[in-house]
């Protein structure tokens, strides 16, 4: 049982940490001490996201959960999510090649017209957000430029390889939420600076423990493992025909009841879209590979590397 993007943590909480102390915030959930808003709103979260009833009167052990992305993101959803539900759930966060991810988001948000500017036009007002708010020091470049930029003069090494700003966690979770509000969701490269987000969540959630990071790539390469690797983290036991290779899995939406398809169907989904263009491409791989390497020093060495430039996903005429 689960509830697709419920957003209770970022529609009813999405502000700073320092504003759980404001008794106007309290006043949504008509409370008068934090204590009071925590019970408030776990009451609310339980009740509006999990058929409590069915839970309760079940004779069989269940799972339930819920997925909402916008949470991985936003500074105050761990420690939120730490506070409201006491019996500390597990969390699992997909991690997707940030170049990759960027502009899927950018191609959603398109389908579902959100945007009248280019995928490059928004890297540069996202970029120039950051640059004022000590995110980046990446000087400005116009799109136009971006393929006849020599990325291997020293003058780019250094802007490019300039390790993330040295700030306090505080000043860096404001900084994020600062360029968050500013940009309207059209937040396309900052999304993509896991390292930052995932130590948010370590704070609270221990590696392994309760926070499972799953590598995105390697979950569409070889799903039954990943998939198996997720079962033992939650302590959830392997169905009969997971084993099976010739069948694949799906679930009816309230996600009980397993469904046999064809040998061709497919566990995981993926979206086809025109590629993104080589200078596009190349800007960004070079943005992303301090971040990158600063998850490898967050989540091991298994992660080193795994978002290199690759050759063969630059398109050619």
């Amino acid at each position: 049982m689960f509830q697709f993007e419920s957003h209770f943590f970022d529609w009813n909480f999405a502000v700073p940490p320092k504003e759980l102390n404001n008794p106007t915030f309290w006043s949504t959930f008509n409370a008068t001490s934090e204590d009071e808003l925590l019970c408030a709103a776990r009451k609310q979260y339980i009740e509006e996201n999990f058929r409590v009833n069915k839970l309760i009167h079940s004779h069989k052990q269940k799972l339930t959960y819920e997925k909402t992305p916008n949470y991985m993101f936003l500074p105050s959803v761990p420690e939120l999510i730490y506070k409201v539900c006491p019996w500390h759930p597990k969390i699992i966060l997909i991690l997707r090649n940030p170049v990759d991810r960027a502009y899927s988001h950018f191609v959603m948000d398109s389908s579902k017209q959100r945007v009248d500017l280019s995928f490059e036009k928004y890297i540069e007002l996202e970029m120039e957000t950051m640059r004022q708010f000590r995110l980046t020091s990446i000087p400005n470049l116009p799109a136009s430029k971006w393929d006849s930029v020599d990325y291997d003069s020293a003058q780019m090494k250094r802007h490019f390889n300039h390790p993330p700003n040295k700030m306090t966690q505080e000043e860096l979770d404001h900084a994020h939420w600062m360029v968050y509000r500013h940009r309207h969701m059209r937040n396309y490269l900052q999304r993509g600076i896991y390292s930052v987000q995932l130590e948010r969540w370590m704070k609270f959630f221990p590696l392994h423990e309760k926070l499972l990071v799953i590598h995105n790539e390697r979950l569409h390469r070889e799903p039954r493992v990943v998939m198996g690797e997720v079962l033992e983290f939650l302590g959830a036991p392997r169905p009969d025909y997971f084993e099976n290779p010739k069948v694949s899995v799906s679930f009816h939406e309230d996600g009980e009841r397993p469904k046999k398809l064809s040998k061709s169907s497919s566990i995981l989904s993926v979206g086809g879209y025109a590629p993104m263009p080589n200078a596009t491409r190349m800007f960004l791989e070079r943005f992303y590979q301090p971040y990158n390497d600063q998850l490898a020093s967050v989540l091991g060495e298994d992660w080193r590397g795994v978002w290199d430039f690759d050759a063969s996903a630059v398109t050619h005429p």
